[in-house]
């Protein structure tokens, strides 16, 4: 009540005839000021009203002690959002530069993780990772820098220093005739012949090498059907660098697409492995792609494998390459080839 006082509110308590202010006055008139909004409640049992007339800057100022909260409130949010923002900005552009210096720095460092034939019971061939050994941050997970540098597009540059590094660990170990190395692509590696360049040079720098080159493009990311990237793809084809389709099952892969990229490899996704043996459903799809990829004769691999029982389920099924953390987990590529040796 004092509140609306202040503001400009008359408050009057009426008895019969007589008004009662706020003020402590008397007056046997009707408030007669410019009134905006009125409110009269009046006694069931007692002859008595009390009335409120209000005016603007009263309006005003009750919409303001009431909503006073949810502006405070919406201030805060904007300045923290606004915060956020900015770190995030920051953050962005920080990791750019510590990836175009870890990458000067050889702070990319190339893994490998086994494949497994599972007829011959022996490795292969593997797929080659990479781990961010940082200088102050210590090992930094995939996740946490993969995404951010298909954005940037310095995965061009992070998957060029891989193929060398490879490259040297190949020409210094004892390698099995018929290993092949399998690298993850993206669809920014298909905008121009970059990849086909650092292909030739990685089959030329290791030619005294019985190995082969393959390429592991994700079908949850599609590469666009034009002239330059079915250019791209018939020229590695010709160069006899094999294309693999991973996590397939997940995306949205059609026959035209897999003929298009001259697709010779299904990897098939975890997802599905992992129901081996628990889901119905997923033994279905499982058993479909199997059969595609024997009657467009391309080569299955099962991914994520971690079971005895979902190793012996797709052998049956005549998946021949299979790997996961069954037959090891990734490590450097040197350690990996110097372990194939015992």
């Amino acid at each position: 009540m004092q509140q609306l006082t202040e503001s400009g509110s008359v408050i009057q308590f009426t008895i019969g005839n007589v008004n009662l202010h706020s003020d402590g006055s008397l007056s046997w008139e009707s408030y007669s000021g410019k009134t905006v909004a009125f409110q009269k409640v009046s006694s069931d049992r007692y002859p008595f009203d009390l009335s409120v007339n209000l005016n603007n800057s009263s309006i005003l100022g009750a919409w303001f002690m009431y909503q006073k909260m949810h502006i405070v409130l919406m201030a805060l949010l904007f300045v923290v959002l606004s915060g956020v923002v900015l770190f995030q900005g920051r953050k962005s552009f920080s990791l750019d530069d510590d990836i175009k210096l870890g990458i000067k720095g050889n702070e990319f460092i190339a893994y490998g993780q086994r494949i497994v034939d599972l007829d011959k019971n022996s490795v292969s061939g593997m797929e080659i990772l990479v781990r961010w050994i940082h200088p102050t941050e210590g090992i930094i997970r995939p996740d946490l820098f993969i995404p951010h540098a298909e954005r940037s597009g310095m995965i061009i540059p992070m998957t060029r220093s891989l193929f060398v590094q490879v490259a040297n660990h190949i020409n210094s170990s004892s390698v099995p005739d018929g290993f092949y190395f399998s690298f993850n692509i993206t669809a920014k590696h298909c905008t121009d012949m970059g990849l086909y360049d650092d292909c030739m040079t990685f089959l030329e720098s290791t030619k005294d090498k019985n190995i082969s080159l393959v390429l592991e493009l994700t079908e949850r990311e599609m590469v666009p059907q034009n002239e330059q990237t079915l250019r791209l793809f018939k020229m590695l084809n010709d160069a006899g660098v094999m294309i693999a389709i991973d996590d397939f099952g997940t995306g949205h892969s059609s026959l035209s697409y897999l003929h298009n990229q001259h697709i010779t490899v299904l990897k098939l996704d975890q997802s599905f492995v992992a129901k081996i043996n628990t889901d119905a459903v997923s033994g279905i799809l499982i058993d479909s792609i199997i059969e595609l990829a024997h009657n467009l004769s391309l080569k299955i691999i099962a991914e994520g494998i971690e079971t005895k029982g979902q190793s012996i389920y797709l052998k049956r099924k005549g998946v021949k390459f299979a790997q996961g953390y069954l037959y090891g987990k990734p490590q450097p590529v040197d350690e990996l080839l110097s372990s194939l040796r015992k």
